[in-house]
């Protein structure tokens, strides 16, 4: 099932990648698995960029701060007002 979290998820992911200056937002293909919180993991194994894992773009250092940046943001967003639910970036 893709869920409309699932697709906020997955684009706020392409952008951070597309912040490291390694791809183009629009080149990244994620997958987000998982209800839409702190539960959704966007496996880097399964994300692409074209044809290539984007674990071969990005060295480790990058990949980790992508995933920091995502966990920070859904703990700042978690008590905006008007948004409903969890939004992780």
């Amino acid at each position: 099932m893709i869920s409309m979290a699932g697709v906020l998820d997955a684009a706020r992911f392409c952008s951070l990648v597309g912040l490291s200056g390694r791809a183009k937002p629009q080149e990244v293909r994620p997958l987000a698995l998982g209800s839409h919180g702190p539960e959704m993991v966007i496996p880097l194994s399964q994300a692409c960029v074209g044809d290539r894992p984007l674990e071969s773009l990005l060295d480790a250092d990058t990949q980790r701060a992508i995933i920091e940046r995502r966990a920070g943001s859904a703990r700042l967003n978690r008590h905006r007002p008007g948004i409903s639910g969890l939004v992780a970036i």
